[in-house]
C-alpha cells in the first residue's frame, strides 16, 4: 500500500543561526522490527541568509461580553501567510485581519510564515472580556440625582461604592443582580467630583466620575 506523506521545513526567526546546511532522514519500518527498514528518503536543506522580521499581533484589547473585535497583524513587507490560532492551537483564520468574539478573556496566537523560504515568527494578543461594567451616569453633572445603569448579569453580589475627591467612602449602595439601573440621590452630597465604583463579587470591575453641583 502506498501512502503519500508531506515533509516540510520551517525555521524560527527567534532561533536563527549561521548554520546553512541541515540533513533530515525519513525512514519506514515495520512495527516491532526497528532494524528492518523498508524504505528511506534523505533530505538536504540549505538555508540562505535572510533579513529578520517580527510577527506583530497588535496591542492587547478589552471588550465587553457579547461584543466582537478585530485583531490585526502588522505587514512584514514581503509575501507571507498570516494564521490566527485559538488557545487550543486550532486555526481560526488565515489572513492579516480577523474578527473574534471570545466569551471569556482569551489569548490568540499569530503565526507569520514567509512564502519564499518558510521562516516563521509568532506573537500573542490578549482580548480581555469585561463581564460586568457601568453603562452610564445620567444626568452628569447633577445637583439632585442621577440614574446609573450597569451590567451585572450572572453576579452573586454587587454594590456601588461612591468616593469623594479625597478618596473617602461617601456611601455604598447594594445592587440586585436582577436589575440594571439604580437612581442615586445626591442632594446631600457636597458639590465636587466623585468616583462611582462598581464592586462585583468582592472585586472592583469598573468606575466612572460623577460631578455634583
Amino acid at each position: 500500500e502506498r501512502v503519500p506523506i508531506y515533509v516540510g521545513f520551517n525555521f524560527l526567526i527567534d532561533e536563527i543561526t549561521t548554520e546553512e546546511t541541515y540533513h533530515y532522514r525519513v525512514a519506514q519500518r515495520y512495527a516491532g522490527q526497528e532494524n528492518d527498514i523498508t524504505g528511506a528518503e534523505h533530505f538536504v536543506i540549505r538555508k540562505s541568509p535572510r533579513d529578520v522580521f517580527n510577527a506583530d499581533a497588535g496591542f492587547d484589547q478589552q471588550i465587553r461580553k457579547n461584543d466582537s473585535t478585530n485583531v490585526n497583524a502588522a505587514d512584514i513587507s514581503e509575501p507571507a501567510t498570516y494564521n490566527w490560532y485559538d488557545p487550543e492551537g486550532n486555526l481560526i483564520y488565515s489572513g492579516k485581519n480577523a474578527v473574534v468574539s471570545p466569551e471569556i478573556t482569551t489569548t490568540y496566537k499569530l503565526e507569520v510564515m514567509t512564502s519564499t523560504d518558510g521562516f516563521k515568527d509568532y506573537d500573542d494578543v490578549v482580548i480581555e472580556v469585561q463581564q460586568y461594567w457601568l453603562e452610564d451616569l445620567a444626568p452628569n453633572p447633577t445637583s439632585t440625582s442621577t440614574n446609573i445603569s450597569y451590567q451585572i448579569e450572572g453576579a452573586s453580589s454587587a454594590y456601588l461604592m461612591v468616593l469623594n475627591g479625597f478618596g473617602t467612602i461617601s456611601n455604598n449602595y447594594i445592587l440586585s443582580p436582577n436589575t440594571n439601573q439604580v437612581n442615586l440621590d445626591v442632594n446631600s452630597f457636597t458639590p465636587g467630583v466623585y468616583n462611582v465604583i462598581l464592586i462585583v463579587d468582592g472585586q472592583a470591575v469598573d468606575a466612572k466620575s460623577l460631578v455634583t453641583q
